[in-house]
C-alpha cells in the first residue's frame, strides 16, 4: 500500500495502560489514516481523535489469531505471527502445540502483503492446508 509518507513520519499509538503500541495515525493534510499493527489501514477521515478510538477499538489481540501466508510457489501454510516491527513480520509454521515441533519460520515484509491473511480453514483440523 502507498502512504504519503513513510513509517518513520507516522505517529505511534499506544494503549493508555501498558503503553503497548496498538497502531499509527498517518497525517496528510486535513486527511487522516489510522493503521493497524501490520500496517494495513482500517480507519480513515478527518478526525484524529476518531482515529484514535478506531485504533483502541481494534486492539492487537487479533495478531494472537490464526493466519495463514501463501508462500511464493502457492502452498499455503497455517502460521501464528511471532514478531511485528516496520522493519518486517515474522511468522511460525503452527505447531498444533507440539513443544517438540522444530519451528519454521518465514519472513514477510512490512506492511503485511496481501499473502498473509487471518486463517480461513477449519482451526480444529489438526492438518496443513
Amino acid at each position: 500500500a502507498a502512504y504519503p509518507r513513510g513509517v518513520d513520519d507516522w505517529i505511534e499509538h499506544r494503549r493508555p495502560g501498558d503503553k503497548e503500541i496498538v497502531g499509527w495515525i498517518v497525517l496528510d493534510g486535513d486527511d487522516v489514516t489510522a493503521i493497524d499493527r501490520l500496517g494495513r489501514p482500517i480507519w480513515h477521515g478527518n478526525d484524529y481523535l476518531e482515529a484514535e478510538q478506531a485504533l483502541e477499538d481494534h486492539g492487537i489481540g487479533w495478531l494472537a489469531d490464526l493466519w495463514q501466508l501463501t508462500l511464493p510457489d502457492a502452498r499455503v501454510r497455517r502460521v501464528r505471527i511471532v514478531e511485528v516491527t516496520p522493519q518486517g513480520i515474522r511468522v511460525k509454521e503452527d505447531d498444533f502445540g507440539d513443544v517438540t515441533a522444530s519451528l519454521t519460520i518465514h519472513s514477510v515484509p512490512f506492511p503485511a502483503p496481501p499473502e498473509l491473511v487471518p486463517f480461513q480453514g477449519d482451526a480444529g483440523v489438526i492438518e496443513s492446508l
